[in-house]
């Protein structure tokens, strides 16, 4: 009897208290419910970090068309003027994806400058990349918390400090004409030697390279003074020689034929240096010439080699069939 008892009343418990849970939990009434934090507006905090690109040499920033503008390509079809200004309407960039702007202005820019929408060219990857980046650094400002858009961001401007170095280095015109026009001032190509000067092992390294530069151009102007020296002497000698090579030529004409002229053997040495000239340039060339005729001579050997191949394939297969 005792335990019939304390078994209902245990359920009676039991059931009061889930009955008082289960309002607490769906409870209006109550300030601390466990949705209320869902409806509270959230506070967008800026970054604590500042978006400092230490290779970012221009802070232009992507400039999007009106609204109500039209896109070029489609002014120039000649049917458009004969739409009513609600058909209009619907080929202006209001109705267009952010992708399509950004590609119209590239593209616009692109032949501003000279280039086709579809050149691969350094200049023309240097455009590109400024407008990447400055359409990155606008959508930066409209989502500052976009941990992903800052690092890409980062990345393709240090991609475009290595196409500048590649641009300066091949063309230093268009290098140039690119910077000034897209407003590029302050780039500054890195110097591999430019250290710090505060640590006395660098200015030790700095004061040793500075001695070896002028040691290296005091024995190049000693060498100057010593070349301008022997010059002379060089010719002297040199002339020296032709007058031997020349009374030696005459001599021998002159026991020939009985006559010896030193115009005649003049003449005559000078056709021998000629000939001499051209053998050592027909020796000399030979070796391009023929390497530029070595890929035919390789594609004839590599043919007859492909016959042959064949012609075995084709003896085996019929060894098959028998």
């Amino acid at each position: 009897m005792l335990g019939l008892v304390s078994r209902l009343l245990s359920q009676s418990l039991r059931s009061t208290l889930t009955f008082s849970s289960q309002s607490g939990f769906h409870s209006t009434a109550k300030v601390n419910r466990w949705y209320r934090h869902f409806f509270q507006k959230k506070v967008v905090e800026p970054p604590k970090e500042v978006d400092l690109f230490p290779n970012d040499w221009e802070h232009k920033l992507y400039e999007p068309f009106l609204p109500h503008t039209v896109r070029f390509c489609v002014q120039q079809s000649p049917s458009f003027q004969n739409l009513d200004d609600r058909a209009k309407k619907m080929f202006t960039y209001q109705f267009r994806s952010k992708h399509v702007e950004f590609t119209d202005q590239l593209h616009t820019k692109l032949k501003e400058f000279g280039y086709h929408p579809s050149d691969v060219s350094v200049g023309a990857q240097v455009i590109r990349m400024t407008m990447k980046i400055r359409f990155k650094k606008k959508m930066l400002q409209e989502h500052p918390r976009n941990k992903t858009l800052r690092a890409s961001t980062r990345a393709l401007i240090n991609d475009r400090v290595r196409m500048l170095r590649l641009l300066r280095a091949t063309n230093l015109s268009e290098f140039n004409r690119l910077t000034k026009a897209l407003e590029i001032t302050g780039f500054r190509h890195p110097d591999p030697f430019d250290l710090p000067e505060t640590n006395p092992i660098v200015e030790r390294k700095k004061a040793v390279r500075a001695d070896c530069f002028q040691l290296r151009l005091t024995k190049l102007a000693n060498l100057k003074v010593d070349l301008a020296a022997s010059e002379q002497t060089f010719y002297e000698r040199k002339q020296k020689r032709m007058n031997k090579m020349l009374q030696d030529l005459a001599s021998l004409q002159q026991n020939e034929s009985g006559d010896g002229n030193m115009e005649d053997a003049k003449l005559m040495l000078e056709n021998l240096f000629q000939e001499v000239i051209k053998e050592r340039q027909s020796e000399v060339l030979s070796g391009p010439e023929q390497d530029a005729l070595s890929w035919y001579a390789n594609e004839a050997v590599q043919r007859e080699r492909y016959a042959v191949l064949q012609a075995e394939k084709a003896q085996r297969q019929l060894r098959r069939k028998r």
